[in-house]
């Protein structure tokens, strides 16, 4: 009889099959080995840009930030090429991400998925890196820039990726950590460029077309996690992953689109009305 994916790694020992060196190779990276640093770096990040910050700004004139602005933004751009550079420098990887996303093997190559521990743990620190932007918009006081996309957004991003890395560990995370990086490094290349000055201005006029990137961006994860739920033969857990992914994709593709008709469309609509009267 065979043996399928299910029979092999069920809800309840899903834990339980992942092996002992994996355990302690993900344990001994920062912020791996308990989930109280994140779980404290996160409330922290909610009480300063929600509570403390504001509080702290209120009769404060705004910080100038230029300087912080320009190597942040070119960190975080460089950061995420970094991160997409050892992805497609690693021969057989994107096969091996596409084949285990599907059909995991019960043996799988443990150097391939100790590099993939590896680059996740580092698009992990890029994720806790985005967390700066919103501490820039408080001591720059931006806080009508603090919506609660911009910070759920944040938040999410770490706290998923946290959980992908320390318990569900399926190749099929890291196809996210491609995707966003790659968005990433126009965005970020966007904030770089628009912090040199009103002489760049002219030159930006593609800012709308990053928020139609990020919404490509949701729907390509979408479908692609809905199709592993379909065809593929996986986990409990993986698919409780797959799940949720699908559901934060559908969101994000409603408050980017929302984002968007605000933000875009009607200052489109506004601007039109001011040049016909």
């Amino acid at each position: 009889m065979e043996i399928t994916v299910e029979q092999r790694i069920p809800f309840g020992t899903h834990r339980e099959s992942l092996t002992t060196s994996e355990d302690s190779i993900i344990s001994s990276m920062p912020l791996m080995g308990s989930h109280w640093p994140v779980a404290i770096l996160l409330v922290s990040y909610l009480v300063f840009v929600l509570e403390i910050g504001p509080k702290f700004m209120k009769n404060r004139k705004p910080y100038d930030l230029k300087l912080v602005m320009y190597l942040y933004n070119l960190g975080q751009v460089l950061s995420n090429l970094y991160f997409l550079s050892m992805v497609f420098r690693k021969r057989g990887l994107i096969p091996f991400l596409f084949q285990q996303s599907c059909s995991p093997s019960p043996l799988p190559d443990l150097d391939m998925r100790t590099f993939i521990f590896h680059i996740s743990w580092f698009w992990l620190m890029t994720k806790i890196s985005d967390l700066i932007d919103t501490v820039i918009f408080v001591l720059r006081k931006k806080q009508r820039q603090i919506s609660f996309l911009h910070t759920y957004h944040h938040f999410s991003m770490v706290l998923s990726v946290w959980i992908y890395i320390k318990y569900v560990r399926g190749e099929q995370g890291v196809m996210i950590g491609i995707v966003n990086s790659m968005v990433h490094v126009v965005m970020y290349s966007y904030y770089f460029l628009s912090a040199l000055g009103p002489s760049i201005q002219p030159y930006l006029w593609w800012k709308s077309h990053i928020t139609k990137l990020q919404l490509l961006q949701f729907a390509i994860l979408t479908v692609f996690y809905a199709t592993l739920l379909v065809r593929c033969e996986i986990s409990h857990v993986q698919k409780m992953y797959n799940w949720y992914a699908v559901s934060q994709g559908i969101l994000f593709t409603v408050l980017f689109s929302n984002f968007y008709m605000k933000s875009y469309k009607s200052a489109k609509e506004a601007k039109n009305k001011i040049s016909k009267d």
